[in-house]
């Protein structure tokens, strides 16, 4: 339960960011959006969108309680000296690593599509996808550059 509510108010958050953006972006007088205009997106990503980011957290969630349990076996198991069962929890733990990340590009992605186009999880997902694969090469160009000047 804990894994599922800390994702579940970041994903709220993102959402929140979101909505927000796309109210100024989509606002032809930027003068009017102000501190109620993201009230207002709070207010209504609580009462229309509380379960796509329920969900978008759950998936989260069920991945890292398993990244948890492997990371206890693996401990359990390197007090006992298996060495070949070690190198193999590792070898899981890193793949569980690499589709929590994936997870949670996609349900940003998924999150922001959502709430331009007023979309469920699925839908949204399925298209920010597609967006992320059609401009495959922007999308690793702009990583790059922003990880070189992050750096």
């Amino acid at each position: 339960m804990l894994f599922w509510t800390t994702q579940f108010v970041m994903a709220v958050g993102e959402m929140l960011v979101a909505l927000s953006v796309a109210r100024w972006f989509f606002n032809k007088e930027h003068d009017t959006v102000g501190n109620a205009s993201v009230f207002k997106s709070l207010s209504q990503i609580l009462f229309y969108h509380t379960g796509t980011a329920a969900l978008g957290s759950l998936l989260i969630a069920l991945v890292s309680t398993i990244r948890a349990f492997f990371v206890y076996l693996e401990a359990k198991v390197s007090k006992a000296g298996n060495k070949y069962l070690e190198v193999l929890l590792k070898c899981i733990q890193v793949v569980l690593c690499c589709l929590d990340k994936a997870i949670k590009y996609l349900n940003k992605n998924a999150y922001i599509q959502c709430e331009i186009f007023s979309t469920n999880l699925c839908v949204s997902a399925r298209e920010a996808f597609f967006l992320i694969h059609r401009n495959a090469a922007r999308v690793g160009t702009l990583a790059v550059i922003s990880k070189i000047l992050v750096l």
